[in-house]
């Protein structure tokens, strides 16, 4: 261990192989540090610091500083100037702070972060993070499943081809993904609000706020989280979740997975063969084209087949009272789940005894009551027992409704 003091002149300072302290002062310093955890304070003016092996500690200074770290986990720091900071291997840790700076975190899982300036970040190979700060910033994270902070409208983030799956996350009001990253997360706290996915398989995650959120093309998983959010999956099979708050999703062309959590949402699967689900809330379901499932879940629910041969299922008999507003006899099914409605059933086609067209059960078999005359459907799971009989869906007058439009499943 030495301690290794320079002059304001020029110097050339060489460490050991122990772990070093060296101070450079001013003057343009050329540093080799050697082995060793050591600690290199470069000073001001132009200097040039190779940390060598180990575990190194760089402080530039003033000036446009260049400084390498080798084999260890490095703290790489360029302070006032133009710095170029490279950590080569290992985990290293690289601010540029002020000045327009080129940082490279070489080998390994490195933290890079450009603070103030236009900064140029390069993670290359491992699993980075990039953060250009203040500035218009140009991020390139390399091979590995890195993660890119964009606070700025000037940053900008590169990916190529088969670099690893990496995520954005976003700061800005409206955020569009850049070719070849996968995934955005808007950031919880700040002003972001828009989020648009790209052509791969994005994963795109919204925040507090109230939401735009677009998946573009790709199979895409989207989740809205809090906030009233409006949700797009665009082309190809995706999957939509708007988890809290009064959401509108829209599953547009492919067959798409739409969930709409808690709250009063409204599900569109648009074209496709597509899943609604509405979970808690008083929800909007529309399946649109295709052979859509359409499942309200609990609360008082509004469900809308459009064309195709529609599935429209209950949980429950006691879930909440769903209006069906477009059964067709001759496409649609009614699916009933056998534990959540008991009584007696069994899977498949309910059989004609426990289907009855009237306002009441007439013998111990009946367990659906279609009311014509109404168009309520109701469940009694002892016919004419004690327990009386439920209405748990509404669907227009007149149907000529059978047993053949009634199907019990396993859940679901």
């Amino acid at each position: 261990m030495a301690y290794i003091p320079g002059t304001d002149a020029r110097n050339i300072l060489m460490g050991t192989a122990e772990a070093d302290t060296i101070y450079a002062y001013g003057g343009i310093d050329s540093i080799a540090a050697g082995a060793g955890n050591d600690y290199i304070n470069a000073g001001d003016d132009k200097d040039y610091v190779d940390a060598g092996t180990g575990n190194d500690y760089v402080l530039g200074g003033a000036g446009n500083d260049v400084a390498y770290g080798a084999s260890g986990n490095d703290k790489l720091f360029g302070n006032d100037g133009e710095d170029t900071l490279n950590g080569n291997a290992g985990d290293d840790f690289i601010n540029g702070e002020n000045g327009n700076d080129y940082l490279s975190g070489g080998s390994g899982n490195d933290e890079v972060f450009g603070q103030a300036g236009d900064d140029q970040l390069l993670g290359e190979d491992g699993s980075d993070l990039l953060d250009g700060g203040a500035g218009n910033d140009s991020m390139d994270g390399g091979i590995g499943e890195d993660v890119y902070i964009v606070d700025s409208l000037g940053d900008t983030v590169i990916e190529w081809i088969s670099e690893g799956s990496d995520v954005v996350k976003s700061y800005l009001q409206s955020y569009t993904l850049a070719t070849n990253v996968e995934n955005l997360n808007l950031v919880i706290g700040s002003n972001a609000l828009n989020g648009t996915g790209n052509s791969l398989n994005n994963l795109i995650s919204g925040n507090e706020f109230d939401n735009i959120l677009s998946g573009l093309e790709g199979t895409d998983s989207i989740h809205g989280h809090q906030g009233n959010d409006r949700i797009n999956g665009g082309l190809d099979n995706d999957v939509l979740f708007g988890d809290s708050g009064k959401d509108t999703l829209i599953g547009d062309q492919g067959d798409d997975d739409i969930y709409g959590g808690s709250g009063d949402d409204h599900l569109d699967g648009s074209s496709g063969k597509d899943s609604l689900h509405g979970a808690l809330g008083k929800d909007t379901l529309i399946g649109d084209q295709g052979d859509d499932f359409l499942a309200g879940g609990v609360d008082r629910d509004t469900l809308t087949g459009g064309t195709g041969k529609d599935t429209f299922h209950f949980y429950a008999s006691r879930e909440g009272l769903d209006t069906i507003t477009d059964f067709k006899v001759i496409d649609d099914v009614i699916g009933i789940e056998k534990i959540g409605f008991r009584g007696g059933l069994t899977l498949g086609t309910l059989k004609a005894e426990q289907f009855r067209i009237g306002s009441s059960a007439k013998d111990s078999s009946d367990r659906f009551i279609y009311n014509k005359s109404t168009g309520t459907l109701y469940f009694d799971s002892d016919g004419i027992g004690r327990s009386a009989q439920i209405q748990f869906a509404k669907l227009s007058p007149g149907l000529s409704l059978t047993n053949q439009n009634l199907y019990v499943l396993e859940s679901k």
